[in-house]
């Protein structure tokens, strides 16, 4: 279903009135590698995030969701120069792909820090991973469960490589997934492009495998969990 971005733009501003102070798409949208199911993020900076302030979006949210855009992130304006540490990777992943559909760029003069971005992006690894051989271990080795796990888990690897990319080459700006793979894989060798393709397709079930091709596959998924975590703990130092 086609998104109306100058509908949900209106749609915004009729609501929040004098309160709103940015609108933000960011993610696939904006970095232009959307798929058909792929969801549309929006970034509202508003003066007030109140109950009372944001009921103007009270219908239009669930209504936006039915057609595939996820309810928004909404921070205060006062509040986004004060979250740069917190909020560290997914601000800078906002930077690195947006477009401002109106107001002020709250990410005009962004600058991650790189040493906090990495903390948090091993930490997250090494959640995944630990998740990830958890799931495995739960199965008990039935893999007619695996494309589920890989339904569930896929995309958040795929968003962790994207942004672990951006902080090997310490720069926010917009990259496919194909661009990705293809200059990450030149820095660490460890990575198996084919591995992933070949996960995110049976994740978004546009092929199929059998009983040992997925056991293999769910193997090497594990190791490049793994790899992930060593090359961003590499980087420690």
């Amino acid at each position: 279903m086609k998104i109306d971005l100058d509908t949900i733009t209106s749609q915004t501003r009729a609501a929040l009135g004098e309160n709103l102070v940015s609108l933000v798409l960011y993610g696939s949208h904006a970095r232009g590698d959307a798929t058909a199911g792929s969801d549309v993020n929006l970034f509202i900076v508003v003066r007030d995030h109140g109950p009372s302030a944001l009921a103007g979006l009270f219908k239009l949210v669930p209504a936006w969701m039915k057609k595939g855009v996820a309810a928004p992130v909404i921070f205060r304006a006062d509040q986004v120069p004060r979250s740069l540490d917190s909020f560290a990777v997914e601000f800078a992943e906002m930077a690195a792909a947006r477009r401002v559909l109106w107001g002020e760029d709250p990410f005009k003069d962004f600058a991650p820090d790189w040493s906090v971005v990495r903390r948090e992006l091993e930490r997250e690894a090494r959640q995944k991973r630990i998740a990830l051989t958890r799931r495995w271990l739960a199965s008990g080795g039935n893999s007619k469960v695996y494309p589920l796990i890989f339904a569930e888990t896929v995309p958040g690897y795929l968003a962790l490589l994207r942004m672990t990319l951006l902080y090997l080459k310490r720069t926010a700006e917009t990259a496919t997934l194909e661009a990705v793979m293809s200059e990450l894989v030149k820095r660490e060798p460890w990575l198996k492009p084919e591995v992933w393709w070949r996960l995110r397709s049976i994740a978004k079930r546009q092929t199929k495998a059998n009983a040992a091709e997925l056991e293999q596959l769910l193997h090497e998924y594990l190791r490049q969990a793994i790899l992930l975590v060593r090359t961003l703990d590499r980087e420690r130092g």
